[in-house]
């Protein structure tokens, strides 16, 4: 939107339609500014409209990131964001630290932790990030596997304690049935 010396004024909107579920319209406004080569911070506003069926909601965002850099292949990063209204488990209450290493002229590895609040148990937890990234000609894709290694580890290391986990089984007759 507007471009200062040091800064950046960044505005977006736009409108989601789920044919026979409803329609998501969100806008979002942030600052982006460079203290120096080394230092720079990211703040973040953002507003959803969620209308449903059966329900109509509003959350609101906001959001932020300290980065910095220093040397060139290597990036600290600082996160967070907090939540205001029913957000439908879209996003939620999070907060962490980055550290990115570029491997090679094409591959990053940034891993870090995070914090986030889980509404359906309704408690804070804690998960790795772990982003492999590809740099191609156009773009970066990556991935953040954390949470995926961090499931895994605990199913087969740490929590294996003979369960099969939370399905209920299938109920047993003594009697045969005909």
């Amino acid at each position: 939107m507007k471009q200062f010396r040091h800064g950046t004024l960044i505005g977006s909107g736009g409108q989601t339609s789920l044919p026979g579920i409803g329609r998501i319209n969100d806008a979002s406004l942030g600052y982006q500014h460079a203290f120096n080569s080394k230092l720079a911070l990211q703040v973040n506003a953002n507003a959803m409209k969620i209308n449903m069926a059966h329900s109509t909601g509003q959350a609101f965002n906001t959001s932020g990131i300290l980065s910095y850099h220093p040397s060139d292949q290597v990036t600290f990063k600082f996160f967070g964001s907090y939540d205001i209204g029913n957000s439908y488990g879209i996003s939620t209450h999070r907060y962490g630290a980055t550290m990115s290493v570029d491997m090679s002229e094409r591959f990053n590895m940034e891993v870090g932790v995070q914090r986030y609040y889980n509404v359906i148990r309704g408690r804070w937890e804690t998960v790795p990030v772990v982003i492999p990234s590809y740099r191609f000609k156009k773009f970066e894709l990556g991935f953040d596997v954390g949470g995926l290694l961090y499931e895994i580890l605990r199913e087969v290391v740490f929590d294996n304690r003979g369960s099969s986990g939370p399905t209920i089984g299938a109920p047993r007759f003594s009697m045969p049935i005909k």
